[in-house]
This record gives structure tokens, C-alpha cells and sequence, in this order.
């Protein structure tokens, strides 16, 4: 999606003289292309033909990576299941590579709820069934894999109405979620509640393992003892201005066991966070917010070596939450943990003696931080950069035996 104005294209052959004909294909966003003028369905809607070209990108959810697609609203009124549909017979009902993403909440606050990708035996279409209950609010976004996955498709709607034990809630014994972030294993009571029981300190957010000062360090642990209670669908998306250690962003690293860490500074810092003597495929993630509302570090990958997220900006009196997880196989990992106040030599330059810098003179070269924490380089000869140059003064010029 472009904004109004002028825009130039510029098209050149690779290699030789070509001809080429230019197709232009303008199109406004669709109506329903925002979660707040999303288009309601029921469960007497049937099926629903729509579009997702011209509309615009979308916020992730799950495995779903927030490609261009669009917005649907069901508001339930019954206990029980919703399909959406765009594979029938095993054909596809869309002319894109299509994800099915489920969100609760409000428009303008939305939590990923469940998601669906294309099915590559039926040619990348997407079948998603989902829990639904009375008098909650489901937002559907139907978008393409990518940004550039767009077209057409038409959606099957089906209900399936079941009588609860716990209308609007679920059977007694039921997985269900409390809101409380300092319980797990919340049930479904034969009270019709939803209850939890405290965990021990370290397997979630809530009843963190509390760093109370730095240095910190814990070694010899293993989040095999603290148990899978989060996964992708907990990880915010990476803050602006978070440090990403590694090509990409996953959210693969917490599907396995996992243990958290909380650390609340007195005063502003940078901090070093590692992991060391590791297993395969072990992740490690900084957060704020409980439950996690920001990413500010990730370092995730295959190789049992280290993690560390180093020279991280934290701020007094926020509450940063250190995550220690893995891919759900190996499910868990053994580690050492430390946290300590970023070491540089000098603060002020972000460096330490003897690391590369910018004195901005144009006229230096080599420049390097000194024992005086000053940025300093090398005056550079005439001749060296055009800035520089050696001067001809007059004609004719005859300059011998250089190298």
C-alpha cells in the first residue's frame, strides 16, 4: 500500500537492448482490511466469498506471519466448535498460499487465540477448528503467506453446538486459563471456576527466580525441572529498538521447557546476559511486561556453543524478565546462567581500548579508541583520500619512483 504521490520506475536490461511491456494493477484496500471494520459472521452465514488484494500487512499470530489479509468478526452465541474452511475435497478454495489466524480481545487490543497455515496437500489452502464459547468475541483474519500472497477465495462457515458442563466456560476438568500469570495448570473446578496452583519460582513470569543484585550467576541448572508453560504464541514481536542476536527473529525457542528469571535495576545500566555450556537448539529471550509484553533480546540457534545478549539498556525500575527455553525437541537444556553490568572500558564511546572508531575527521585514518578513552586516528598523508589530494599547481607535471 502506497500513499498518494509521485513514484518513478526505473526498468534496465541485464545485459543488451530489450523490449518489455509494463501492466499496472491499482487497487484500494478492501473494506473489512481493518479488525475494527471487520465483517460479521454467524453461524448461519454459510459461506462467504472475499479478497485480500490491495489490502494490508497484519500483525502475527503463532506460525501465521501477518501477511496482507482480512478481517472477519464472529460473535458466538453458543458452547462449542467453529470451522473455517478454504480446502473442499481436497481442492483449494483460494487462488494464494492462505493463513487462518484467530485473535480475542478487542480490535484495538487483539490476543493471538489459534492459527492455521496452508495445507500443502490441498494446494496451500487452510481447515482451522477452534473452541468457541458464549458471549466471547473471535476475530478471524484470513491473509496470504507473505506480503506477496494475495488473491481470492471463498470460506466454508460451520458450527457445532455442544452442551457444557460450564457453559461459557467448559467441562469441569477442563484446560482453561485463570488470567492469573503466577499459576499454572489452570482446570476447569466442579465449582464451574477456573483455578490454578502457584508453581515454584522460575516456571512463569509471575513467580519468577528473582535477581537481586548484580553479578549474578546461576550454574549447573536444567529447564527440565521447571516445565512447558509457554510457547510461540507468548512471544511479543521484537521492540524497535531490542537487540536481535542471529540472520532472524524466531519464536521457536520457547516451545520446550523453559525457566524465568526477573531482574529489576535501581539505577539505568547495560547489562551482559549468557548462557553457557548448552545444549542443541536452545534459545534465549529478554522481556518486559508480565505476561511478556515486549521482546528486547533473542538469541536463538542450533549449536550447542552460547547465547548471550550483550549491552542491553535497562532502565531503573522496570522489570526485565530473562527466559531460558529450547525448540520442542530437545524440549529442555542444561546451562549456566550470568548476568552482569556491561564492562566497557569506556562507557561514553560504547568500546573498549584499542576498538575501531569514528573520530569524524576526514582527514584521519585508523581510528581507535586510546588509554584516554578518546577517539583518535592517524593523520593521513597528501594523495591518500580525495579529501587530501596532492596538488598540481602548474602544467606540465612530472611526479617519479612512487609506489
Amino acid at each position: 500500500v502506497y500513499d498518494a504521490g509521485n513514484y518513478f520506475v526505473r526498468i534496465r536490461p541485464a545485459n543488451a537492448e530489450q523490449t518489455f511491456t509494463i501492466e499496472l494493477n491499482c487497487a484500494t484496500p478492501p473494506e473489512n482490511n481493518e479488525a475494527c471494520d471487520a465483517i460479521e459472521i454467524d453461524c448461519n452465514t454459510g459461506n462467504i466469498s472475499g479478497t485480500n488484494l490491495g489490502a494490508t500487512e497484519n500483525e502475527e499470530c503463532g506460525g501465521a506471519n501477518g501477511g496482507a489479509g482480512v478481517w472477519y468478526v464472529f460473535n458466538s452465541d453458543i458452547d462449542g466448535t467453529l470451522r473455517l474452511n478454504t480446502c473442499q475435497d481436497n481442492s483449494p478454495l483460494t487462488d494464494f498460499d492462505t493463513d487462518i489466524s484467530v485473535f480475542t480481545g478487542t480490535c484495538e487490543d487483539l490476543t493471538c487465540y489459534d492459527y492455521i497455515d496452508g495445507d500443502f496437500a490441498c494446494g496451500f489452502a487452510a481447515d482451522i477448528t477452534f473452541d468457541v464459547f458464549n458471549g466471547t468475541t473471535y476475530y478471524v483474519l484470513i491473509s496470504g503467506f507473505g506480503a506477496t500472497n494475495a488473491g481470492v477465495f471463498d470460506m466454508e462457515i460451520t458450527c457445532e453446538e455442544v452442551v457444557l458442563d460450564c457453559p461459557g466456560l467448559g467441562n469441569i476438568g477442563d484446560v482453561c486459563d485463570d488470567g492469573d500469570p503466577a499459576t499454572v495448570n489452570d482446570v476447569i473446578t466442579e465449582d464451574c471456576e477456573c483455578l490454578g496452583t502457584p508453581p515454584p519460582p522460575g516456571q512463569v513470569c509471575g513467580i519468577s527466580i528473582e535477581v537481586d543484585g548484580l553479578p549474578y550467576f546461576d550454574t549447573g541448572n536444567n529447564t527440565a525441572g521447571f516445565g512447558d508453560d509457554y510457547d510461540f504464541n507468548d512471544i511479543p514481536p521484537l521492540a524497535p529498538d531490542g537487540i536481535l542476536v542471529g540472520t532472524f527473529f524466531s519464536t521457536s525457542y520457547l516451545n520446550g521447557d523453559d525457566v524465568i528469571y526477573a531482574y529489576t535495576p535501581t539505577e539505568d545500566q547495560q547489562i551482559d546476559v549468557r548462557l553457557d555450556n548448552i545444549g542443541t537448539w536452545a534459545g534465549l529471550y529478554i522481556f518486559t511486561g508480565c505476561p511478556f509484553e515486549s521482546t528486547v533480546g533473542a538469541h536463538g540457534e542450533f549449536a550447542d556453543t552460547f547465547r548471550e545478549i550483550e549491552a542491553l539498556p535497562v532502565t531503573a525500575g522496570v522489570t526485565y524478565y530473562i527466559a531460558v527455553g529450547t525448540f520442542a525437541a530437545p524440549q529442555s537444556t542444561p546451562y549456566d546462567l550470568s548476568i552482569v553490568i556491561n564492562s566497557d572500558d569506556c562507557p561514553d564511546l560504547d568500546g573498549d581500548i584499542g576498538d575501531p572508531c569514528d573520530d569524524g575527521d576526514p582527514l584521519t585514518t585508523d581510528d581507535v579508541i586510546t588509554e584516554d578513552c578518546e577517539c583518535v586516528g592517524t593523520p593521513v598523508i597528501p594523495g591518500q583520500i580525495c579529501d587530501l589530494p596532492i596538488e598540481v599547481s602548474s602544467l606540465p607535471y612530472l611526479t617519479t619512483d612512487n609506489t
